[in-house]
């Protein structure tokens, strides 16, 4: 009987030595894991901060832009040279497409000039 109260004893021990290891790699790894969550949550605060700060910049940013936006407007519709400027910028479209006009028909001429050159030198 005594036999297998060592057998158990035995058998008792390197159980708990296992057991005792498992435990001890688990615990290993569970602080590992711990780490990287504490990492990634760091990362995320920073994140979330980064974002915080640009959305703020970029707010104010757009409040600039809406208040220029609306100055712009206002000196529009009170400038006594409104119409003026259109009238001038109306001036410049049109002798933008008259330019276009004039080249093309200048290329055309010159076109025409060296058919009628070849035609002739083929005739004489």
């Amino acid at each position: 009987m005594s036999d297998m109260c060592v057998d158990k004893k035995e058998v008792k021990d390197i159980v708990e030595g296992e057991t005792a290891l498992v435990k001890s790699e688990i615990n290993g790894k569970f602080n590992l894991i711990d780490e990287k969550i504490d990492t990634l949550q760091a990362t995320s605060i920073k994140t979330l901060q980064q974002t915080t700060l640009t959305n703020s910049r970029v707010t104010t940013l757009e409040r600039k832009t809406d208040s220029l936006e609306q100055v712009n407007l206002n000196k529009i519709s009170t400038c006594p040279h409104t119409e003026r400027i259109r009238s001038l910028e109306d001036a410049r479209l049109e002798l933008n497409t008259v330019k276009r006009v004039i080249w093309t028909a200048f290329g055309a001429l010159a076109g025409l000039i060296v058919a009628i050159t070849a035609i002739l030198a083929l005739i004489y």
